[in-house]
């Protein structure tokens, strides 16, 4: 074989592979869950086409990380039903905080800042920007009483997780 027909080889070899590449990365896009602002605020403003499906908490605990996944429904229809009530820019954080994953019906997700107030009746939630340019939004979501015992129980485990105590 030539040199010029082994440097032929090569260049069409080079070109498959950086095809595959692109191709391998397109199906990845295409078939990863797509974060999105709208759907926070759909599922935060009573669109009942879009519902939870799961979060996912996750943080760390002095060294020890931690990853809790809530995939009840009741749990999850409490909490839908909550963000539905929610109002926006209020501040005022509470104690605990962490890190989720929330996961919507039609595939999206958005990944969010958690802060649990002190005595359990309201959470702050706020989309996590790697940049910020205008002012986020902040939803406040009241929590109804009396608390499930399921949704106090996860509530408890997720505590226990963040700070190693637990809430009553």
């Amino acid at each position: 074989m030539s040199i010029s027909a082994a440097s032929n080889v090569r260049k069409y070899f080079i070109l498959i592979a950086i095809l595959a590449a692109l191709g391998w990365v397109f199906v990845f896009i295409r078939h990863s869950p797509k974060e999105n602002d709208e759907d926070l605020y759909q599922i935060f403003h009573e669109n009942h086409h879009t519902r939870l499906v799961s979060i996912d908490f996750n943080g760390r605990h002095g060294s020890v990380e931690w990853n809790i996944h809530l995939t009840n429904q009741a749990e999850l229809e409490f909490f839908s039903n909550a963000f539905a009530k929610c109002t926006t820019n209020l501040g005022n954080p509470g104690s605990i905080a962490f890190e989720a994953n929330i996961y919507f019906s039609n595939r999206s997700h958005v990944r969010t800042s958690i802060f649990l107030s002190s005595d359990l009746s309201y959470l702050i939630i706020n989309k996590v920007r790697l940049v910020q340019i205008l002012d986020p939004v902040i939803y406040r979501v009241p929590l109804d009483r009396p608390l499930p015992a399921d949704v106090l129980g996860f509530i408890n485990h997720l505590t226990n997780a963040i700070t190693g105590t637990e809430t009553n």
